[in-house]
């Protein structure tokens, strides 16, 4: 079995739909040339379903993970904003 080296494993961004997430994906480029990006939206990769996240780990394996979702359902779980 061949391991990657570090220099052909992507990096990961998730949250890559939302507006941090986007705007890394699209800036990371000139700060990591030769690096492969791979901007993960949630229709892409459900981070809450570990079957789809091992088989990507298999497929991609990353070298880093940025994680950009840093508010939502998952994040709050039923909270609701009209509670306040």
């Amino acid at each position: 079995m061949n391991l990657p080296t570090p220099s052909d494993q992507p990096i990961w961004i998730t949250g890559a739909g939302g507006l941090i997430g986007s705007h890394l994906c699209a800036a990371a480029p000139p700060w990591a040339p030769g690096r492969r990006v791979i901007g993960w939206t949630h229709d892409r990769l459900d981070l809450l379903d570990f079957a789809a996240v091992q088989r990507a780990f298999r497929e991609q394996p990353p070298q880093a993970i940025i994680r950009s979702r840093i508010a939502g359902e998952a994040a709050f779980g039923a909270f609701q904003f009209t509670d306040l």
